[in-house]
């Protein structure tokens, strides 16, 4: 992502939207069925492969795991901003990994957020619950959050560039949110692919932020204060935080809120071994009791970002 372009754009207060955010929405598929066919890539046979990417378009377009044969419904692509998939060079936003959990469990790995169980129809017929994860497509793209190569002052700019994408992507997830929270519209939500692109782009903000941080903090020896601590911290009474982690719940990662209480541990409101938070989401009237590794600081949205609206 060129982060520069991002800063440039919100200085001027143009509020242009990416391809991405202009897309249609669809839907994550909660199944998938394996060809046995060849990798268009690397001519391996599908049918063997236990670990599998799958790339959505976001144009209500499921790509068939083989590039070859995808087709686009809008028949052409914005490029310059994507990545192109290096078979059938469309460009994508969200990348579904799904892995079958062979002799040992699966653990997920930060860019690619909470792991959810869909149904996969293997290639020879057998049904079978596999693992799902989704990348945004910078993830695989920069290959970059191990560390950051450049000077101090363009780091630090990467780093309030990605807070500065972090708080657009935020707002929009806030927007996506559904009107009635009950129960079938929860369900939804959390399988709604342009909110787990935005809180893909999220989690790929927070590697990179974190990867820059460290980077500069062994360039000055100093910390830096806008980065979420390493280690779980207990949030203050009126607080504002977002949520961030949640495996059980992903459909509420992202979203803001405001500590209302604080709940010591072995106690009748918190029967657990660590204290957590009461926590009144800024949507849906939704009150939850989370831990501190779960929760980010809100600093409140940029001065640059006063009056920018995030495009739907």
């Amino acid at each position: 992502m060129d982060y520069l372009a991002i800063l440039k754009s919100i200085q001027n207060k143009r509020g242009r939207a990416s391809p991405s955010a202009a897309a249609t929405a669809f839907t994550l598929p909660k199944a998938y069925a394996i060809p046995s066919d060849d990798c268009s890539i690397c001519r391996e046979s599908l049918a063997e492969k236990t670990d599998i990417c799958v790339k959505r378009e976001v144009c209500e377009i499921l790509s068939v795991i083989q590039g070859n044969t995808l087709a686009s419904e809008a028949g052409s692509f914005p490029s310059g901003t994507r990545l192109p998939c290096p078979s059938c060079r469309q460009e994508c936003d969200l990348i579904e990994r799904i892995r079958k959990p062979v002799t040992s469990p699966l653990l997920p790995d930060q860019p690619g957020g909470p792991l959810r169980d869909v149904g996969v129809t293997e290639a020879d017929g057998t049904a079978a619950t596999w693992k799902a994860s989704y990348y945004y497509f910078a993830a695989l793209r920069d290959m970059d959050t191990a560390g950051s190569p450049y000077g101090a002052a363009d780091t630090e700019l990467t780093i309030m560039g990605c807070h500065m994408a972090t708080a657009i992507a935020r707002r929009a997830i806030a927007e996506r949110f559904p009107k009635t929270a009950d129960a079938a519209s929860l369900e939804a939500f959390r399988w709604d692919g342009e909110a787990e692109r935005l809180r893909a782009q999220l989690r790929q903000n927070e590697a990179k932020i974190t990867a820059c941080a460290e980077s500069l903090k062994q360039m000055t020896g100093e910390e830096i204060r806008s980065v979420k601590p390493q280690k779980p911290c207990v949030f203050a009474e009126g607080s504002n935080v977002w949520v961030s982690g949640l495996v059980n719940r992903p459909e509420y990662n992202g979203l803001d809120g405001k500590v209302t209480a604080i709940l010591p541990f072995h106690t009748d409101e918190n029967k657990t071994d660590t204290v957590r938070h009461r926590v009144a989401l800024s949507v849906g009237g939704i009150v939850l009791s989370l831990r501190g590794d779960t929760l980010h600081p809100d600093p409140g949205l940029p001065t640059a970002l006063q009056g920018h609206k995030p495009s739907r």
